[in-house]
């Protein structure tokens, strides 16, 4: 028999996690056609406190990309107007775009991945 694990999170994204000795190969026939020999209810509920891995990233992403629009925003006002420092503010945009690269590689190690189900 397999043992059911449901994962949710705070998005109300969740999973459910098969623990099958079989691995799903067993099945019995049903009027619909055949199905795992296995199916059964949640064995364990774990309810999570904070947002889904990809949930987290897409906001993590958000903020960044709102702060590079500012940033070019800004830019492309001070060009327009002709005023001083211009430059000095290009050198900063081209930062905050190398910093946003940086931080998106990272966000690898910062954030859990999707779970993607067994395909038997």
């Amino acid at each position: 028999m397999c043992k059911v694990v449901k994962y949710w999170f705070a998005c109300n994204h969740g999973f459910d996690f098969r623990h099958s000795k079989c691995g799903g190969t067993k099945h019995k026939s049903t009027r619909s056609g055949w199905a795992t020999a296995c199916r059964s209810d949640a064995h364990l509920e774990f309810v999570f406190t904070v947002k889904c891995g990809p949930c987290q990233h897409q906001a993590f992403e958000d903020g960044w990309k709102h702060k590079l629009k500012l940033a070019d925003t800004f830019l492309d006002k001070l060009k327009e107007k002709g005023l001083p420092g211009v430059r000095e503010v290009e050198a900063l945009v081209e930062q905050l775009k190398e910093d946003f690269n940086t931080a998106t590689w990272n966000t690898r190690t910062m954030f859990s991945h999707a779970h993607k189900e067994r395909t038997v």
